[in-house]
């Protein structure tokens, strides 16, 4: 640790130089989705960086990480989508009179049907359910 303080001018550059390399990080982690982002990949990367030669850019770090030194890195596990929820289909279970929704229905009844139907208390349910909808 030196005792030299730095200057104002100093300090921007140093964030500005910081922000540029986030940025070049960044980009080459959504193209690397099996890069995991830990303190010792990070270390390891800048360690290639500085020993390549090499400036800060997604190419650089993808050039290190696709390359020779590949086996070095801790790696997350690739994605596998999951696999889609079928729902299961439940046929609706309808009367023998099928489904009353409006007063139309009912009058497709055939009368002796009808009749017949009125016996079923379910039936007289539907039918005054449906009531004036036309």
């Amino acid at each position: 640790m030196s005792d030299q303080v730095k200057t104002a001018e100093q300090l921007e550059q140093e964030q500005i130089i910081n922000a540029e390399q986030s940025k070049e990080s960044a980009r080459f982690m959504r193209r690397n989705p099996l890069f995991k982002a830990t303190p010792s990949n990070a270390k390891k990367m800048g360690d290639y960086i500085k020993g390549g030669g090499l400036s800060w850019t997604a190419d650089s770090l993808e050039q290190i990480f696709n390359g020779e030194h590949n086996a070095e890195f801790e790696k997350n596990e690739p994605y596998v989508a999951p696999k889609p929820v079928v729902p299961k289909v439940v046929e609706e279970k309808l009367p023998r009179w099928g489904k009353l929704e409006t007063r139309s229905d009912v009058h497709r009844i055939p009368r002796a049907l009808y009749r017949e139907f009125m016996k079923d208390p379910a039936f007289q349910r539907a039918v005054e359910a449906v009531g004036g909808k036309q």
